[in-house]
């Protein structure tokens, strides 16, 4: 009897071992599976990410203004590749170009430059969303013609081709009544019509309009926003659609465009412009000149006789020094006078803080950072070997006046990333604190805006030949609430777009006006691991 029990236990702990060995043999087969299908999938996921369609991660230069045979040649080569016969654009490179999911180009006619400029605030989704900015001409219609292709009133229609039209077959070619064109209920029916009662007829509402149609009844059209949402469910299927939208011929007058140019300018002249004091009655001009040009360049500086006291008017060249003399002025002392500091109270300039700020989270700006007090011996070389232990730092910008050549005593410093400016800056302030000349800010000025600010702006000589004209306030609000509603159509045909297209919105401008309206342009490839209006 003990005998059969010593076998049981034997058996029983030899099958037990069997059996935890064969546990452990496929644990560690299943560890290893699992191991190796993450390893995988890992792996694919960087290959994804390493062929995804981008553009370059830097934003475009300061200067890049490109003809629209440019922008063609970059179309068709997106569109099509390098077997396509066209020229690679030098301008911008699509890596990964492939993948794209398709192109879509949105083009708002009548509309340019100058309303980018002026409705900066109104483009919300167009500027926290597209990083890449390009200038265009004034748009022709021979330009327009090449994107858009022929359109039918162009193309020449055969006497055969007219007369097979089965509209024509139908009801010929001779004007009749309006009521000779309404079609039967039967004729309704089999074109699939909302008629009211049946089943596709839930989504109309009635008109309640039963009398007798004549041919003196009133016609009326349908809102073409009814269309603009055929864009939306039309454009994820095709790999290359344009999308057209117009602004009211109202809006596109001379008279009106010279007016909001002037305007434009305005805003800006206000906004490069600050006044200081009150000074004592025996100030000087130079010792105020000398310690507001630590900022940047001074335009004109000139003692304002009809106040009280005196006070001093300043504009600069560029609106980061004008800002700069606000903040670090303001309240200080000058001469033995405790001044103030401040930007003209217009109309214009209500609004400037909340402008500054967005101005400062643009794409164009947030890995900028200005930078005054320079010498104007340093070369780019210099002073990029000077600031080296500024980490991040990709290029040096040191403008120039546009008549003599002679360097600016500011530049912009390019990074390469907005967390590497925010560092950068950090550092210079520290320097400024221990008695450093350098004075800096993160950029607010758009590369664009510079030639809208030059005292002679050189678009046409709209503002030379303004005429005597003054834009209502009630137009201008029009104005304002169509520039927001672009901007709304824009994101919602950006939402509807797949993801990895290439998306250009072109603001293309005319020239059928007495002086050209150039145009304006951003692009982007919508990620979906980047949030729609994000930054």
């Amino acid at each position: 009897m003990a005998t059969a029990t010593e076998v049981i236990k034997n058996k029983r702990r030899y099958e037990g071992n069997e059996h935890g060995e064969e546990v452990q043999k496929i644990k560690k087969k299943r560890k290893i599976t699992k191991d190796d299908g993450f390893q995988k999938e890992e792996n694919a996921t960087i290959l994804s990410k390493e062929k995804k369609p981008r553009l370059p991660v830097a934003p475009f230069g300061t200067d890049c203004e490109i003809s629209y045979d440019q922008l063609f040649e970059f179309l068709k080569c997106s569109a099509l590749g390098e077997r396509c016969g066209a020229t690679l654009p030098s301008w911008c490179r699509i890596h990964h170009r492939r993948h794209l999911a398709g192109i879509a180009v949105v083009v708002l006619r009548e509309v340019g430059q100058l309303h980018f400029n002026q409705f900066y605030l109104q483009f919300s989704h167009l500027r926290k969303t597209f990083r890449h900015h390009f200038l265009l001409p004034a748009l022709s219609n021979d330009s327009m013609g090449k994107l858009s292709g022929p359109r039918q009133d162009d193309c020449q229609i055969s006497r055969q081709e007219v007369e097979k039209n089965p509209i024509i077959e139908k009801y010929g070619e001779e004007p009749q009544g309006l009521s000779h064109y309404l079609l039967t209920q039967e004729e309704m029916r089999s074109y699939d019509y909302p008629l009211e009662g049946s089943e596709n007829c839930r989504r109309f509402v009635h008109t309640c309009c039963n009398g007798l149609v004549t041919d003196s009844s009133p016609l009326f059209g349908l809102d073409c926003e009814m269309v603009l949402k055929r864009a939306l469910e039309e454009i994820p299927r095709s790999s290359f659609s344009v999308i057209q939208f117009a602004l009211d011929s109202r809006h596109m007058t001379s008279a009106l465009i010279a007016e909001a140019s002037s305007k434009m300018k305005s805003k800006l002249d206000n906004m490069l412009t600050v006044y200081a004091g009150p000074f004592g009655k025996d100030v000087c001009l130079k010792s105020v000149k000398r310690a507001f040009k630590r900022y940047g360049h001074i335009r004109s500086i000139r003692i304002i006789p009809e106040t009280f006291k005196p006070y001093i008017c300043i504009q600069y060249e560029v609106l980061e020094a004008a800002q700069l003399a606000v903040d670090r002025l303001h309240g200080t002392k000058i001469r033995g006078s405790r001044i103030k500091v401040q930007r003209p109270i217009t109309e214009t300039t209500l609004d400037c803080e909340r402008l500054v700020k967005e101005l400062e989270k643009d794409a164009a700006n947030e890995a900028v950072v200005y930078l005054a007090g320079t010498r104007r011996t340093q070369s780019e070389a210099d002073l990029q070997e000077e600031l080296s232990d500024l980490k991040g730092l990709r290029s040096v910008l040191l403008p120039r006046d546009p008549e003599t050549g002679r360097q600016r005593r500011y530049c912009f410093l390019k990074f390469q990333t907005p967390e590497s400016a925010a560092n950068a800056l950090a550092a210079l302030e520290e320097l400024a604190a221990r008695g450093s000349k350098l004075q800096s800010r993160q950029a607010i000025s758009l590369p664009w805006l510079h030639p809208w600010a030059s005292p002679a702006k050189q678009n046409g000589g709209l503002l030379a030949a303004s005429p005597p004209h003054r834009t209502s306030h009630l137009q201008e609000d029009v104005l304002k609430k169509a520039m927001k509603a672009f901007d709304g159509k824009i994101r919602k045909l950006y939402q509807c777009l797949p993801n990895n297209t290439l998306c250009v919105i072109l603001l293309p401008g005319t020239d059928r006006l007495p002086g050209p309206l150039p145009g304006f342009g951003v692009l982007g490839i919508k990620d979906e691991n980047a949030s729609v209006g994000s930054r």
